[in-house]
């Protein structure tokens, strides 16, 4: 059995993405799982991430992401000003029907070598 840890555990260090893939091997993890906004990451940024787990020896077991939508925890994404009137309970939040962003496209990490 392998175990692995995600790295937005190093989320609030506040430090760059190479430093908790560092230390996530550095601990004792064997492997690694990406949380990566495909809407927000480039190219050269999954280079990074690629590379970083290479030199580590940490294989990349998953990439997860927010399926825009259905809930996001990154950022703010466009939403529909408030309405009001009968039955709406909860003003800002994106309504049914409502113009959504573009979809987001698949993250490959391992093109951006």
């Amino acid at each position: 059995m392998k175990l692995g840890l995600i790295n937005s555990a190093w989320a609030q260090t506040n430090r760059e993405t190479s430093y908790g893939i560092r230390k996530t091997k550095e601990i004792g993890f064997d492997t690694i799982d990406i949380f990566a906004d495909p809407l927000e990451i480039d190219v050269k940024e999954k280079k990074l991430i690629k590379d970083e787990c290479d030199r580590a020896g940490l294989p990349i077991v998953s990439v997860a992401c927010v399926a825009v939508g259905l809930v996001d925890f990154n950022t703010e994404r466009a939403t529909v000003p408030p309405r009001t009137g009968e039955g709406v309970s909860r003003p800002g939040l994106p309504v049914r029907g409502a113009k959504r962003p573009a979809r987001a496209r698949r993250v490959h990490l391992a093109s951006a070598r």
